[in-house]
């Protein structure tokens, strides 16, 4: 049986972003999961535990709360996931002269009313073959990018369009890039000036994750051998990187109360842009 190990400090590494949270009252357990038991008096299986749950405690009302608490959950989890995706990936790709790609945000809409998630999905598939034997004219998959799905509710009644964010993509003018996509029109944002970008895009792109339509679904989807962004919550190394963190890097940091955990202290540092974090402690993670 594994035993349990615990943490004080835990650090999330994401290109130059780096955050750091220091457990102040006690330490927390960090691998195993608790699994949600619902105690019933006198049931001595997991079967008959499992039908009382469903006949007596699950009634439609606290089903359709627990599915709103779930999807809350699974938005928040998400949401977080996508942006140590961007900050991982923004400004870490270079072009084949040594310049780094600048981060392109491209909006892709349907002119016909595409409302099925994975037709939608199939046909983005094959942009985005068209589109890396295009600018690379080579079948790897390597462009690097994540891409979010939305519904237009407010104005086509629940067409979908999608948001992608791509990390190294070279300059394609945008009446080619709609010709590639050739299924609606095409939206092209230039972020490179965005200080915080993940966050500027995370609050831009997951609008629509609290959607009922996605319950099951992927909110978003990455390519293929991203950068990942880096978690230590092993407790020496974690102080042993927080030492060497440069303060002139803290960008913020503040203090609350968990019903969890007790009270947490959260640094966030920014690293110069092109950094990440085994650029500024001298041992390897």
């Amino acid at each position: 049986m594994r035993m349990t190990e615990y943490t004080n400090t835990k650090i999330v590494a994401a290109g130059q972003i780096v955050r750091v949270t220091r457990y102040l009252d006690e330490p927390v357990a960090y691998n195993f999961k608790r699994k949600k038991e619902i105690p019933i008096e006198g049931m001595s299986t997991r079967a008959e535990r499992r039908r009382v749950a469903k006949e007596v405690y699950w009634t439609p009302e606290r089903l359709e709360k627990e599915r709103e608490l779930n999807r809350k959950k699974a938005m928040i989890s998400a949401a977080s996931r996508l942006r140590d995706w961007v900050n991982a990936n923004a400004w870490q790709y270079r072009d084949v002269n040594g310049r780094l790609y600048l981060p392109v945000f491209v909006t892709l809409t349907f002119r016909e009313d595409v409302r099925d998630i994975e037709t939608a999905n199939e046909i983005f598939t094959l942009f985005i073959k068209r589109l890396n034997f295009f600018v690379l004219k080579d079948k790897r998959a390597e462009l690097k990018y994540v891409n979010v799905i939305e519904f237009q509710d407010k104005t086509r009644d629940g067409v979908i369009h999608y948001h992608t964010l791509f990390f190294n993509l070279p300059f394609v003018y945008k009446k080619k890039l709609e010709k590639i996509w050739d299924q609606g029109f095409v939206k092209i944002k230039k972020v490179d000036k965005v200080k915080n970008l993940a966050g500027y895009m995370t609050k831009y792109m997951v609008k629509g994750f609290d959607d009922p339509r996605l319950d099951g679904k992927k909110r978003y989807f990455p390519s293929r051998n991203l950068i990942k962004p880096t978690v230590i919550r092993d407790e020496l190394t974690a102080k042993a990187v927080l030492f060497q963190l440069p303060e002139k890097n803290l960008h913020k940091v503040r203090e609350f109360e968990s019903v969890h955990v007790g009270k947490v202290k959260a640094m966030d540092f920014i690293l110069d842009k092109g950094e990440t974090l085994q650029d500024v402690i001298d041992f390897v993670i």
